[in-house]
């Protein structure tokens, strides 16, 4: 599984949409993080911890993804899956998607994806 931090500022956009409530109970709190350099060993790490900063909450990226989906329906969003969005605009307020069914060249962007734990 993959695991992705949201610090303070990824924090406080979820809140602006007024999600956060409902995602953060599925997170970890972590005050720091650990690097590894290409080829480095278990202990080889450098870690950093940053006082000066408020804890990051930490992740699985599926969950999130779950999350939202969930949110996104219960507030009347059709998700509709294999589509491409092909352009973006706005109309006042409003976006419009054009968007087109999955071709085979989205498909295999898709399996790859997958495969490297996307």
């Amino acid at each position: 599984f993959y695991l992705i931090g949201i610090g303070g500022r990824g924090q406080r956009a979820l809140q602006s949409i007024g999600v956060w409530d409902r995602i953060e109970p599925y997170t970890a709190v972590v005050r720091g993080r650990k690097d590894w350099a290409p080829g480095a060993g278990v202990d080889g790490g450098v870690e950093t911890i940053r006082s000066d900063r408020p804890p990051s909450n930490i992740i699985q990226r599926d969950r999130l993804v779950a999350c939202m989906l969930e949110i996104a329906q219960q507030e009347g969003v059709k998700v509709t899956h294999e589509i491409d969005v092909t352009a973006v605009r706005w109309e006042g307020e409003e976006v419009v998607l054009s968007c087109m069914r999955c071709n085979d060249e989205c498909a295999a962007d898709n399996e790859g994806a997958e495969d490297a734990g996307g």
